[in-house]
């Protein structure tokens, strides 16, 4: 039985090939998070989320303990949701997606707890699903662990805009302007 798999190179069209598959084989063997690293590439090429959700999945079954393969597959997760309407079942789908998602990030915080983007990525989604309180306490932890990202203060700054605590939000913006002259 020969498995074959999409192999990519930057000049040409995908091809298939058995040795990609016993490649990624072995390497999903010795470094479960290729798995992860394999369904993200996926989907930046071809937009293949489901692809990208079992590659993660199975990354975590070959090593629960990868703190990446949760905070990837909890990104396809929220972007997932993003693309979901606003009505009925959709509705339903969109927010079951962020729940997904702020459950892949929680496992990832707990196996590494010093990674600032993944608590930024947690924030993200409870900014979405309107837990204003907790996506503030995330992108705190985030801004803890990396002082000088950007992204964090912005996202920040807006949800305390949202909460209407205008001097914190005008405070976040300020260091975001400080910040990015320091990159200037």
């Amino acid at each position: 039985m020969s498995h074959t798999v999409a192999t990519y190179d930057h000049t040409s069209a995908p091809k298939k090939g058995p040795l990609s598959k016993v490649f990624v084989d072995f390497l999903g063997f010795v470094l479960p998070s290729a798995r992860a690293r394999q369904g993200r590439a996926r989907v930046e090429v071809h937009g293949e989320r489901a692809v990208t959700l079992a590659d993660c999945s199975e990354a975590i079954r070959l090593d629960p303990q990868d703190p990446d393969a949760y905070r990837r597959r909890g990104v396809v997760h929220l972007r997932e949701g993003g693309y979901q309407r606003e009505s009925g079942y959709l509705a339903v789908r969109r927010q079951r997606c962020f729940q997904d998602a702020i459950a892949d990030f929680t496992t990832a915080i707990r196996l590494n707890p010093e990674d600032a983007g993944t608590y930024l990525w947690r924030g993200t989604a409870h900014k979405v699903l309107g837990r204003l309180e907790r996506a503030a306490e995330d992108f705190s932890a985030a801004i803890r662990l990396n002082p000088q990202g950007l992204t964090a203060y912005v996202e920040r700054s807006d949800v305390y805009q949202r909460q209407g605590e205008t001097a914190k939000a005008e405070a976040d913006r300020a260091r975001v302007t400080q910040l990015a002259s320091a990159f200037n």
